[in-house]
């Protein structure tokens, strides 16, 4: 509460510090110019305030600091063109401010760099990604256009680009990012192709490259990534063609994300090969034939949305054999003959839209639990028993559950990006050990209540497998560094 105590007093300093630590409190004001006057600071964490002004051109005095975190405040103006001056300077974290303006160059010994949402413009400095040091980088939801830098730092593992306004192509030189692990490159304006060099990114887990207008076929080498790939977003692109049987390697995957293009092609029965699968989408596509039977070997699904495709012949009966399935969307195809029974005995499901195909018979909505939304509307033939095509919906229309993946994905990176912000300065140096765990408990707080929101599961494995990837990571980097001090 108040304002950030100075540690001066009568003009002179009350105190020598090499590390100073205000973070998680309700600092208010200004950061005061007195603070780089101590000229040893190697660390300044200001971080989960409410400060607010502009960050001082001052702070290039401190040219002993390895780690200057500003998150989560309300600072605003520009980033200070002085943050060139302290070349010892590992870590810089301002995500969550008001802050505007281009970025300005920072010492080339950066590892770690989180400017994620703020209102920062321009394009992204030709040399901003290519520090040999550069580990993790976040620009994420900010005003930055232009293209993107095809000078990486091959030391790249998580590179978070998405929320902007960057077009033209993704540069065949991230392939050679073999150690990089994520990458989100969603909502922004690339109109390329998907190059075919992604796939020499073989440690990657998470890739989304959705919303944007990116066109062509899927490159066969997106196969390679089948030993850690976990997420694999491309929804709402202009993406055609087939899917690569190569794909079908991917036997981590976990959320598969396709809709909204459009590819072509039949479901292949082999498609039981996606083992951990839990998200399945590839609504508004152009798919045509029917579900195989083998739909069934996917015992990990949560959702499956087929809706708006060219599908047709019956239901697979095998579908009511996923019994951990909530969301099931067959809306807007061609099926035909009875709605299978075994739908009704999927103990998990919530949502079930079967509107607007051709089928048949009669449909007894009793035989479902008061707590399955129904959706029929659009089946002449279809003859329904103790309800009505539109009685368990929400509006006229058909539930929408094009996103859920998405939002899957999202919540998967929320929780990734809390842990990394968590210990965001910390592990090159010894003395932070207890920063990194107080903080890693928090975010571990903040996962559990969102996981109890969302009470599933297998939900909560697959963000613990995403965790676990990531603490390989950096935990490993973390003892190695102590282990050299």
């Amino acid at each position: 509460m108040g304002t950030i105590p100075t540690f001066v007093t009568d003009g002179r300093r009350v105190a020598a510090f090499e590390e100073l630590v205000l973070s998680n409190n309700q600092f208010t004001g200004m950061i005061p110019s007195e603070i780089f006057e101590y000229e040893n600071l190697t660390m300044l964490d200001l971080s989960t305030n409410s400060l607010s002004g502009t960050i001082p051109e001052k702070i290039g005095m401190l040219s002993n600091l390895n780690a200057l975190d500003l998150s989560s405040n309300q600072l605003t103006g520009r980033l200070p063109a002085t943050l060139s001056n302290i070349s010892t300077l590992f870590r810089f974290a301002a995500k969550s401010n008001n802050l505007t303006g281009n970025i300005p160059s920072i010492s080339k010994f950066v590892s770690f760099l989180d400017l994620s949402y703020n209102n920062l413009s321009g394009e992204i400095p030709s040399d901003l990604l290519a520090s040999p040091n550069l580990e993790y980088v976040d620009l994420s939801a900010n005003q930055l256009g232009g293209a993107i830098p095809t000078n990486l730092s091959i030391g790249l593992q998580f590179l978070q680009l998405s929320g902007n306004l960057l077009s033209g192509i993704i540069p065949a030189s991230i392939g050679m990012l073999w150690q990089l692990a994520y990458l989100e490159l969603d909502n922004n304006n690339l109109y390329s192709e998907i190059p075919s060099q992604l796939g020499n990114c073989r440690n990657l887990a998470y890739l989304d490259l959705s919303s944007n207008a990116l066109h062509g076929e899927l490159p066969k080498e997106i196969g390679n990534l089948q030993n850690y790939l976990e997420v694999l977003a491309l929804q709402m692109n202009n993406l055609s063609g087939q899917i690569p049987i190569e794909m079908l390697e991917l036997q981590s995957l976990q959320v598969l994300n396709l809709g909204g293009n459009s590819f072509t092609g039949e479901i292949l029965p082999i498609i039981s090969n996606f083992h951990q699968l839990s998200n399945l989408g590839l609504q508004r596509n152009k798919f045509i034939g029917t579900i195989p039977n083998s739909i069934n070997g996917l015992q990990n699904l949560i959702e499956l949305n087929l809706g708006s495709n060219l599908f047709d012949g019956p239901i697979s009966p095998n579908i009511g054999d996923l019994h951990f399935l909530e969301i099931l969307d067959l809306s807007y195809n061609h099926f035909s003959g009875q709605v299978p029974d075994s739908l009704s005995t999927i103990p998990n499901l919530t949502k079930l839209a079967l509107s607007y195909n051709n089928l048949s018979g009669d449909l007894d909505l009793s035989r479902f639990l008061p707590s399955v939304n129904v959706v029929t509307i659009g089946n002449k033939n279809l003859i329904i028993l103790n309800g009505s095509a539109e009685s368990n919906s929400p509006g006229n229309d058909v539930f929408v559950t094009t996103d859920s993946s998405k939002r899957k994905i999202k919540f998967a990176l929320v929780v990734v990006s809390s842990f990394v912000a968590g210990f965001s300065v910390s592990f090159l140096m010894s003395s932070l050990t207890w920063k990194f765990l107080i903080r890693k408990k928090a975010a571990d707080a903040q996962e559990e209540d969102r996981l109890s929101d969302l009470n599933n599961r297998k939900r909560l494995q697959m963000v613990q497998r995403l965790r676990m990837f990531h603490e390989r990571y950096y935990l490993g980097q973390l003892t190695t560094a102590l282990e050299a001090l």
